[in-house]
């Protein structure tokens, strides 16, 4: 093998793994969300998936009779659905809610839950069973309530916000907690869930000083191929080497 044909192969190795890696996060920006229910703009759910405005500009699956369906986004190649749950008892077995993408004012993505009193047991609700008053994610009197992300691949998440009840941002040098997959952590910068990788993510209300909360922003970039990334820079690798080498007898 020529040096002209080793450069060649070890350049090519090279421009595959730097194509194989991301070349930027995707931000699914779920606060972006404006007007009035007839024309609602911004991030909104997939195209060709099926969605209903409720309460007048917050957004749902669009079957609002049944407890469940999916919120579907779609964000630089990536495509994420939301589900909404609520348990009876902290840490309890997990239920069907709705999830919500509200609308008041830079918000986010909630969870609607039942009025136990008047539903205890099914997933139909009737009219004024379904519990519109509280849309973001919270917890106590019997309904502590659970956001599920579920993304296409495997995936890094880079950053995430928060905004609270009020609609305001959590800084990053809150202590206000919540549950990420199961694990207490802050909405400020001292217990932060970033940076983590994964297909499926929960932000559940709880923790040592726990507080109602939306998701308003999240960033993420596709976690690369091990194997192929390995085999790549391997390639690579070998082939520089084999130049160097060469020129070293020449």
């Amino acid at each position: 093998m020529t040096t002209k044909t080793l450069k060649l192969a070890a350049l090519t190795a090279a421009t595959l793994l730097l194509t194989a890696l991301p070349a930027h996060a995707a931000l699914f920006n779920f606060q972006d969300l404006t007007g009035p229910a007839s024309s609602l703009s911004g991030f909104l759910p997939k195209a060709g998936t099926s969605w209903s405005v409720v309460t007048t500009h917050d957004i749902a699956p669009s079957n609002t009779t049944l407890f469940g369906g999916k919120l579907t986004y779609e964000s630089g190649g990536l495509e994420v659905a939301a589900q909404g749950f609520f348990s009876e008892s902290l840490g309890g077995s997990l239920n069907d809610a709705l999830v919500v993408q509200d609308h008041g004012g830079d918000a986010g993505l909630g969870v609607y839950s039942k009025h136990l009193s008047l539903n205890p047991a099914g997933d139909v609700v009737s009219s004024g069973s379904l519990d519109n008053s509280d849309d973001n994610v919270t917890g106590g009197s019997n309904k502590w309530e659970t956001l599920r992300l579920t993304f296409n691949e495997e995936v890094t998440i880079t950053g995430l916000t928060f905004r609270n009840a009020n609609h305001n941002a959590y800084g990053s040098g809150s202590t206000n907690t919540y549950l990420f997959n199961g694990t207490e952590k802050t909405f400020g910068s001292s217990n932060a869930a970033t940076p983590a990788t994964g297909t499926v993510f929960t932000f559940a209300f709880g923790g040592s000083s726990a507080n109602q909360f939306y998701l308003s922003t999240l960033t993420a970039v596709p976690t690369p191929d091990g194997g192929v990334t390995a085999i790549m820079l391997g390639s690579a690798l070998i082939g520089l080497f084999a130049v160097r080498r060469r020129r070293s007898k020449q």
